[in-house]
């Protein structure tokens, strides 16, 4: 996390640091969600099969692991299949009726990959409500509302960013963002600095 949201004076590092601890956590006890975790790390790294073979061991680790199915969605949506990561999102929705904020955060990505915005800005704004302060809820919503030709709005969710990071850099942003298609980041990235982001 501390790459993705550049918070990190060596990203090559962290990287590191977090393969380690996922490989380290997978020798002391192959769980779902060390699996899971190192499937997130590979993603960041854009190790997209690497990435979705740990997610399936994730799920064939723990079949009742919400936060399993959830980080094998937040991997799908990275590698551009947006139908099936909602399919594993709502199941572990049914699995955890209590989840955190980022369960939100996939589900709403998901339905604005899909072009279906209003569903994707009440999702989102559900992460928001659970997590006020969840930095990658904001911008998701920002990009849904540009996306969406509500720049109004995406200007106060830009004012949100930047209180929540003052430091927040788009450019640093577009480096470590984990989108495989890059015509797709390139769109996000736009719509950001459509909103006001630099």
């Amino acid at each position: 996390m501390d790459v993705r949201g550049g918070w990190t004076d060596s990203a090559e590092e962290s990287v590191r640091e977090a393969f380690q601890c996922a490989q380290k956590a997978i020798s002391f006890n192959e769980s779902p969600i060390a699996h899971a975790l190192l499937s997130w790390t590979y993603t960041v790294t854009r190790q997209y099969e690497k990435a979705i073979e740990e997610a399936e061991k994730s799920i064939a680790l723990g079949p009742n692991s919400a936060d399993a199915y959830a980080w094998y969605a937040n991997t799908l949506i990275m590698v551009g299949e947006p139908v099936k990561a909602i399919s594993l999102i709502e199941n572990a929705l049914r699995l955890n009726p209590f989840p955190p904020g980022w369960y939100f955060l996939m589900l709403g990505v998901a339905y604005r990959v899909l072009g279906r915005y209003e569903e994707a800005i009440e999702t989102l704004k559900k992460a928001i409500d659970l997590e006020p302060r969840f930095l990658m809820a904001h911008l998701a919503l920002g990009v849904a509302y540009v996306l969406d030709g509500r720049e109004r709005d995406a200007c106060a969710i830009v004012e949100e960013v930047v209180r929540i990071d003052p430091k927040f850099s788009l450019e640093q942003y577009a480096k470590v963002l984990p989108v495989k298609d890059q015509a797709e980041r390139d769109r996000i990235i736009a719509a950001l600095r459509k909103a006001g982001l630099k």
